[in-house]
Order: C-alpha cells, then structure tokens, then sequence
C-alpha cells in the first residue's frame, strides 16, 4: 500500500453519501467504503463494511489538500425548491472531504472528558462542546417534546484509537470533529469542513 494513503479516512464533509458516517480505505488500486455504527451504551463506533462499494481509483476525482486531507468531486443532481410545489434539479459536483485517522493523545481518561466543557469560535460562530447535554434553549424544550423531535446534543466517540465528537441534530449526525489531543485546559480538534482545518478548543468552567 502507498504510504501516501494508508489507514482510514473519515468523511468530515457537511453532506455525505450516507445516513451515517462513512469512511474509506485504499488498496490494490481500489477505494472501499464502510459505515460507522453506534454501539449501544458505549463510545466505540462498530465498522461495517458497504457493499458494492469498492471503486477503481483511476475513475475518481481527487485532490490531496495536505497530507492528511482528501477532497473528491463527485457527480450528482442537485435539487432546489423553488416554492411550495415547485423545484429545480441541475447537473452538480459535490465536494467530499476525507481525514486520516491518526491516533488521539490523550492525557485524561475518555469518562473525565465527558465530564468538562470546551468552546471555540469558528466560521463566525461560537461553539460549545459539552457532552451528554440538551443544548437547546429552555424556551424550546417543551415544543420540541410537543412534536418528538430529538434535541441537540453532542457525544463523545472513537473509532480504533481516534476520538471524535458528534453534533446530533433530531437524532442525525451533523458536524464531525476528530480530537487531535486533549487534556484539562485544551482540546486540539481537526477535520472542520471549512479553513482552518485544526482549531484549539479552551476549557470552560
């Protein structure tokens, strides 16, 4: 296998292919992907294998944005609603990002992380990081319950020996970012969607 592309690389794309989270491996001039699904009451993600999935690599688009970062061009329609009854669909290239997994460093255990709090500011918004928490405002609880839908929440996972923190939004997964270290003061995260692609999240009381 190159070097250039060993080991796995997970989609941190705002839209993917998937319901779920996807990631993909190089080998015999081929790219498979797989899915990621939860495993209840634990934080380690299970690995399954898509089928049909393998591509010959010469037949795909692809950049190297750095070392550590894939970016693919892939062909597919895209549909706008134009109103109510009305919409449009048109020839598009999506752009898919792929990292590479790269073990976290952690010096406190994965349950000590659960328990602090993180926060960044990135793409001119600030983001709290504080696992296991409804995070929508109180005002909003009581409707959202009215209608079953799932509240916002943030969860701590792994993958092999990679941490990642997941925004679930009525039960989806949203954004996606890999823990690069983390310790009591500071959490270096990587994988965001749009530059900067590694960030410093500071520890909050």
């Amino acid at each position: 296998m190159n070097t250039k592309t060993d080991g796995k690389w997970i989609n941190v794309s705002e839209i993917r292919p998937f319901p779920s989270i996807d990631i993909i491996t190089f080998g015999n001039d081929r790219i498979t992907n797989a899915v990621l699904e939860n495993v209840e009451n634990e934080i380690n993600l299970k690995e399954k294998e898509v089928e049909n999935s393998s591509k010959n690599i010469a037949d795909l688009n692809f950049q190297f944005i750095n070392p550590d970062r894939i970016r693919f061009y892939r062909k597919g329609k895209k549909v706008t609603l134009l109103n109510e009854t009305e919409s449009k669909t048109e020839d598009h290239i999506f752009e898919q990002d792929y990292v590479r997994l790269t073990p976290t460093i952690s010096k406190i255990s994965e349950s000590r992380i659960q328990l602090l709090k993180y926060n960044f500011e990135w793409n001119n918004e600030k983001i709290i990081i504080e696992f296991n928490k409804i995070l929508d405002p109180p005002e909003m609880i009581e409707t959202l319950n009215k209608v079953r839908r799932s509240r916002q929440k943030t969860l701590l996972e792994k993958i092999d020996n990679t941490l990642l923190i997941s925004f679930f939004y009525n039960n989806r997964r949203g954004l996606v970012l890999l823990i690069k270290e983390i310790d009591e003061t500071k959490a270096v995260l990587y994988g965001l969607p749009l530059e900067p692609f590694e960030i410093v999240a500071k520890r909050i009381d």
